[in-house]
């Protein structure tokens, strides 16, 4: 099964607003970050290979990220345990939000 339906929103498209849960059970909602840099990393699971390499080079990039107004947020259908576990032992200082049922991952991925 290949994870990703479509081809990413192109760079500067706006992606539907969404509220999903961090790890840590804060809410986020994609509408209240406007005027910031936002990157959405759709990953498919916790501490896979190629998705522990994707987020630590954000996690690596994190000062120059955040001196351009830039927020990062990694997001699969995981749960928050499994988030947290994965988030502490690589120590991304960005949120991995949860969207267990993929009801985003569709509806970011299609231009709009």
């Amino acid at each position: 099964m290949f994870w990703l339906p479509r081809d990413p929103l192109p760079p500067g498209h706006k992606a539907p607003d969404f509220i999903l849960s961090s790890e840590i059970g804060k809410k986020v909602r994609l509408s209240a970050l406007r005027g910031k840099n936002v990157v959405l990393v759709f990953y498919p699971g916790d501490d896979t290979l190629i998705c522990r390499r994707q987020l630590c080079e954000f996690r690596d990039a994190w000062p120059d990220l955040r001196g351009q107004n830039t927020l990062v947020f990694g997001i699969n259908p995981q749960s928050p345990e499994s988030h947290r576990e994965f988030s502490a032992r690589y120590q991304f200082p960005f949120p991995l939000l949860v969207d267990e049922e993929q009801k985003y991952l569709f509806t970011a991925l299609i231009p709009v």
